[in-house]
């Protein structure tokens, strides 16, 4: 899930709820909050980022 801490248009605090709240297991959910939230783009440190994790992510298996 992408969330920016201080986010008005997609609120971390919902996020972090539904995954305290879900059966899913816990090895399976990452949930991480970047600097420039939904926009990520607009911060470089924020987007090298999600970049990162978008890479590990599909590299998964």
């Amino acid at each position: 899930m992408n969330h920016r801490i201080y986010d008005t248009t997609t609120t971390v605090g919902p996020a972090r709820y539904m995954v305290a709240r879900s059966n899913f297991p816990a090895d399976r959910v990452v949930l991480r909050t970047y600097e420039g939230g939904h926009m990520a783009y607009t911060s470089e440190a924020a987007l090298k980022a999600l970049t990162a994790d978008v890479r590990a992510f599909i590299g998964a298996k």
